[in-house]
């Protein structure tokens, strides 16, 4: 293949001695999104775990090629690194393609343009990438164009820029049709040369041996040899020499693989080192970040070395150590939401009294911690203390929509709970549980998305309206119109969740987090976290009695990244609580933790969880 470029490195690939296949490979891989912490080192790492998965595969090219990009998608998805993928398998008579993301191939073949165009996701956007794949014959005159996926205009053109002449013309086209900042990749198949004719390399290889075995001296009396005896000697040496060359180069090859590795896992542990002594955590944090990079490329080499096991369970420690993870504490499931048409909402927790709203069956159930605290009293039989359809006074209770918790200061001291339905009916549950009260509230809200109350004021959420609407207690609930908290609407599309300590928290899905006071942006910096927050879902505290003097953490679930995260007030790191796989992909719905930050219950679609912190 003739390759012509610009703005990008097409890496080619020849198959490995020991290879199962026996394809050139070209590879491309165009980063589109990817976190500021990831080194321009791993893009080409990337592209070698391709390489190695591909000539891994025993079956198919097409397989190969799937399994490969697979493999590749996987990793860059644990890695939020988004993309575009080009591979290209040339064998001896037809190439295989194979394309994922935003990328284009254009080409043409006696006459006729075809063309393979990338759709989303782009390649790391799902951990199940969906490539596409098609294959050309490898004759002259046949140019294969690569370029950046765009609309079907950008398709014409390309399709009109193949036509325009051999690959460095065609190149040369397309950059004035996309401009200098954009990219391009043009592949021509070249003639392969004409091979020796096998007697000719027989002659040869048997002239070889016969170097290589004939004696230095002329023995004084040595009878001419005759053809068929040379003929013999030929064929006994010529596997013997192939065989050498082979083990030689897997010698070779095995020495460079140790030596590097050597390297690797020397630098990772100086760099561990560093991070264990360093007395500030930016130091701990870069040396780190290249202990990880050793890491990752050193598992690539030999991921199954003990060696390579021994350091990664040492930076695993320190990893820890510095981002303060905390993990393997006792996990008890309380119960299992199996109702037909269960589905849990929100949580309220308050003391051993666990309350769950279900807006899958319409009810608000009770559950009683034992005296322990680690398991429920008749977990499949909590009680039901309001529903759909029940009649509260005057009212006929609709779809259950919201849940919060209040309570007053002293000396009221009054606690209790507070249920919204789809018909902006306010229904109170308080101490100790009779009948539960209908309360007045002045509804001016689209779409109540959250619901929570500060001493005794009630806040509702409201992403519609771009607004927190603030009511204050009256005669019988809340029969005066709300005041809204912001000066004016702000746009919430991304808001999660609020939290409210004398303080208004805003939780945004892209991991940022605003903090208000009287309506105004306060400053809150969120310290850098080993892993930004990846669409987290729900926001955690208690009020304060002093603002100026905070006593409680904010908690944040970030079930993308399986855990729950303790910041102080001011948005710096205190824990991380790393959450085990295989809990529902940690779907969590909402949570509450104690006030002394021992233990945390999690709502997930299916079961109620409690979580011991050390």
């Amino acid at each position: 293949m003739k390759v012509n470029s610009f703005g990008v490195n097409l890496r080619q690939f020849a198959p490995p001695l020991f290879a199962k296949r026996k394809e050139k490979l070209y590879i491309l891989f165009i980063p589109t999104s990817y976190p500021s912490t990831i080194p321009e080192t791993f893009f080409a790492r990337a592209e070698e775990n391709i390489r190695d998965s591909f000539y891994a595969y025993r079956g198919g090219v097409i397989g190969a090629l799937k399994k490969a990009i697979a493999s590749t998608g996987y990793l860059l998805h644990s890695r939020q690194v988004q993309g575009a993928i080009f591979c290209l398998a040339e064998g001896k008579k037809e190439a295989y393609l194979a394309i994922a993301g935003p990328i284009t191939a254009v080409w043409q073949q006696r006459g006729q343009v075809k063309s393979l165009v990338g759709s989303p996701p782009a390649l790391g956007e799902s951990p199940e990438p969906k490539p596409h794949f098609s294959s050309l014959p490898l004759e002259s005159g046949n140019i294969l164009l690569i370029a950046p996926a765009g609309d079907e205009l950008t398709l014409r053109q390309l399709e009109k820029t193949i036509k325009s002449g051999k690959g460095e013309e065609v190149l040369a086209a397309l950059q004035e049709t996309l401009g200098p900042k954009s990219w391009g990749v043009t592949l021509e198949p070249t003639p392969l040369p004409s091979p020796e004719p096998l007697g000719k390399r027989l002659r040869a290889l048997g002239e070889l041996a016969r170097k290589l075995l004939a004696p230095t001296e002329k023995p004084e009396e040595k009878p001419t040899p005759s053809p068929n005896h040379w003929a013999k000697a030929a064929a006994l040496a010529i596997p013997l020499i192939v065989l050498f060359l082979i083990l030689l180069a897997y010698f070779q090859r095995a020495r460079v693989l140790d030596s590097r590795m050597n390297h690797l896992l020397q630098e990772a542990k100086a760099a561990i080192s560093i991070a264990s002594s360093a007395p500030d955590e930016q130091t701990q944090r870069e040396a780190l970040k290249r202990a990880s990079q050793a890491i990752e490329e050193a598992r690539l080499l030999r991921p199954m070395a003990p060696q390579l096991k021994e350091v990664e369970k040492t930076f695993q420690e320190q990893y820890d150590k510095t981002y303060k993870v905390l993990r393997n504490y006792p996990i008890a499931t309380l119960t299992h939401f199996r109702e037909p048409g269960a589905e849990p909402r929100r949580l309220v927790v308050d003391g051993r009294d666990i309350y769950v709203l279900d807006s899958g069956t319409d009810k608000l159930y009770l559950y009683k911690l034992n005296e322990v605290g680690d398991a429920l009293v008749d977990p499949d039989k909590p009680a039901v203390l309001l529903q759909k359809g029940q009649a509260v006074e005057d009212v006929v209770v609709k779809e259950l929509v919201e849940m919060a918790f209040y309570s007053t200061p002293q000396p009221e001291a009054e606690k209790g709970i507070l249920v919204l339905d789809s018909s902006a009916n306010l229904y109170r549950l308080s101490l100790p549980w009779g009948a539960p009260r209908h309360w007045s509230l002045a509804s001016n809200f689209s779409y109540p998305d959250r619901m929570k109350t500060l001493d005794k004021r009630l806040y509702i959420l409201d992403r519609g309206q771009g607004q927190i609407w603030r009511y204050m207690p009256g005669e019988g609930g809340y029969p005066s119109p709300p005041t809204p908290y912001f000066p004016r609407a702000m746009r919430m599309d991304g808001v999660r969740d609020f939290a409210l300590d004398g303080y208004v928290y805003l939780l945004l899905a892209d991991g940022r987090i605003l903090k208000f006071l009287a309506g105004n942006l306060v400053p809150f910096e969120l310290e850098p976290l080993d892993k930004p927050f990846l669409n987290p879902s729900a926001l955690f505290t208690f009020p304060e009695e002093d603002l100026e003097k905070p006593k409680f953490p904010l908690y944040v679930a970030d079930p993308s990244q399986r855990r729950i995260v303790e910041l102080d007030k001011n948005g710096k790191l205190r824990r991380q609580f790393a959450l085990p796989e295989g809990e529902e992909a940690w779907e969590i719905l909402d949570f509450a933790v104690d006030e002394r930050g021992k233990s945390a219950f999690v709502l997930t679609p299916k079961s109620l969880l409690l979580l011991f912190f050390p």
